[in-house]
């Protein structure tokens, strides 16, 4: 083949190639990673979004959320300088939210309370008022109706605990029990009794924790103290032999921060410290 004609074939190759390139994003955009609509400076996976959903009808804060028969409860919390009595009733199904027949045992309005569901019913569990600061009531509906029930209440008044369910019995653990305390107490309430048991304390006296079962123990995580002294603390209680274990610090410390499990491995969400509210997410593997 002569040389010219060589020279004109690699040349009509090397610009289809560019071409393609071209086309497939080689200088463009077509394989840029994509970006976040609401902020399009800023990456995003595609498969791993945030979505808006319903607005909730009252804003607030301090309030708490359990899961009822595939409904999600929010329920009490603070707007303002004003504690709230709200619950409010979201359907993941169709996105709305209807409002529910409020707290009520005679101090309604409450903020930093405890939640859990167990058979069917929802327990709400101590808190603070504008009116006591530290409550040891515990009441109880199933939300089909408007009537709540008073139940047993709390050895140890307090706010700003935690709780957890392991084989049906609510464990509540920790809080505050006046304007610079944090308690160790943990209590057991058992449902079907109406009763609740004192258990071994836990050996970090800290409020504003997270807790969560998995296995059948329970892990409480980070909290705070007076001063403010903030905590990676995390503490392992095992419901079988009454006792506590220290486990592996968080490397950061934090309250307030949330806590969930998935595939038995722990995540500790945000929170606070004396650098500010965070955003960093810590795993941990029991």
């Amino acid at each position: 083949m002569p040389k010219k004609i060589f020279f004109i074939l690699m040349l009509c190759l090397v610009l289809i190639g560019l071409s393609l390139l071209s086309g497939c994003g080689g200088g463009g955009g077509g394989n840029q990673t994509p970006t976040d609509p609401s902020n399009p400076t800023n990456p995003t996976d595609p498969t791993s979004i945030w979505t808006a959903k319903a607005d909730m009808p009252t804003a607030r804060a301090y309030l708490a959320a359990v899961e009822l028969n595939s409904k999600i409860y929010a329920i009490g919390g603070k707007t303002g300088s004003a504690y709230s009595a709200s619950i409010e009733e979201y359907d993941p199904g169709s996105n709305t939210w209807t409002k529910k027949y409020p707290l009520l045992d005679g101090y309604g309005s409450r903020g930093h309370l405890a939640m859990a569901a167990v058979g069917g019913k929802i327990y709400a569990i101590g808190g603070t008022s504008l009116t006591i600061p530290y409550l040891d009531t515990v009441i109880a509906s199933d939300l089909t109706t408007k009537s709540w029930t008073a139940k047993t209440v709390m050895t140890t008044a307090r706010f700003g605990m935690a709780a957890a369910i392991v084989d049906g019995i609510i464990y509540v653990i920790g809080g505050r029990i006046n304007n610079y305390d944090g308690t160790k107490t943990v209590e057991a309430y058992d449902p079907a009794s109406d009763k609740w048991t004192t258990k071994a304390a836990m050996p970090t006296a800290r409020d504003e924790l997270a807790v969560v079962a998995v296995s059948g123990k329970i892990y409480a995580i980070g909290g705070i103290a007076y001063g403010p002294i903030y905590y990676a603390t995390v503490e392992e209680y095992n419901p079988a032999t009454d006792t506590w274990t220290t486990k592996t610090p968080m490397s950061a410390a934090r309250s307030g921060c949330a806590a969930t499990v998935v595939d038995g491995k722990i995540y500790a969400i945000g929170g606070t410290n004396s650098d500010g509210d965070l955003s960093s997410v810590e795993q941990f593997t029991p």
